[in-house]
């Protein structure tokens, strides 16, 4: 373990303290997790997780977790339902692995669909790592197996932001052109979003909300409740620095603990 990840252990470890303890003043310590994976397997990736730390991630959560659809725990949240232990597994982009590995894992563990973001230019490999890339052929078999539901995430993974930019036209057909693909594809009518990249702004949450889509997801970290904005969810992402320590961690409110801690570090030092 190099220094970096000792410190980055530490410094959650410090945040999963201080969360506990303000647990006995009223501070709820654990809330649902929507926990975001890219690529599964083999690759250059830096988001990419082993086949065999994600089995062993997946076997905590089947011992100690409640896992929801992505919909169920949105709409639990949304209902302000008791929702301590839930977590909903989220993969952006799509990948071949997410279609095979990851779709067999997820019916082995016999948990419910996870939900796959997908950009629906499956010729889009380069721009998302080089990793190879699902025939349309897998994802609706995938689909239809249910062991993925799919959602939108854009057609060519432009940034959402850079998109708005060119025009309104480019980016409605960013967004529609996907959610189209996905109809053809699966005839699953989708209202999810992730938006690429996590870049997001709020003249693009009310434009994307001006389309139908119901809930937009982000890419900043961070537990789930019914004060979030429906439109930027936090998730909690899982990559190949994510040991697991982290991943335990993670799963508390010490992330939201760790992210507050972050802030008031970036506010402090942009006064200096």
């Amino acid at each position: 373990m190099n220094c970096k990840s000792i410190l980055k252990n530490i410094f959650f470890a410090v945040s999963f303290i201080t969360a506990k303890l303000a647990s006995f003043f009223g501070y709820s310590f654990k809330r649902p997790v929507i926990l975001l994976y890219h690529s599964v397997g083999e690759n250059n990736s830096k988001y990419t997780v082993s086949e065999k730390n994600f089995v062993k991630q997946m076997e905590f959560l089947k011992r100690n977790k409640k896992v929801v659809s992505l919909e169920e725990l949105v709409n639990i949240v949304a209902s302000s339902k008791k929702t301590n232990n839930l977590v909903a597994i989220t993969i952006d982009d799509g990948y071949l692995d997410t279609v095979d590995f990851v779709a067999t894992k997820i019916k082995e563990f016999g948990f419910p669909p996870a939900t796959v973001f997908l950009t629906t230019n499956l010729d889009q490999s380069e721009k998302l790592g080089g990793i190879k890339r699902p025939s349309e052929e897998q994802i609706t078999r995938s689909y239809n197996e249910k062991s993925l539901v799919f959602e939108i995430h854009g057609q060519n993974h432009k940034p959402f932001r850079e998109a708005l930019l060119e025009g309104e036209d480019v980016l409605r057909s960013e967004i529609l052109d996907c959610q189209n693909k996905i109809f053809q594809l699966t005839g699953h009518s989708s209202t999810f979003l992730a938006y690429p990249s996590g870049r997001e702004s709020q003249e693009v949450r009310n434009f994307v909300n001006n389309l139908g889509i119901r809930v937009g997801f982000g890419n900043h970290y961070g537990t789930v409740s019914s004060r979030e904005n429906i439109m930027s969810l936090p998730r909690v992402q899982v990559d190949r620095d994510t040991n697991f320590f982290l991943f335990k961690i993670r799963l508390t409110r010490a992330v939201d603990v760790a992210e507050k801690i972050k802030r008031f570090f970036k506010k402090y030092a942009k006064r200096r």
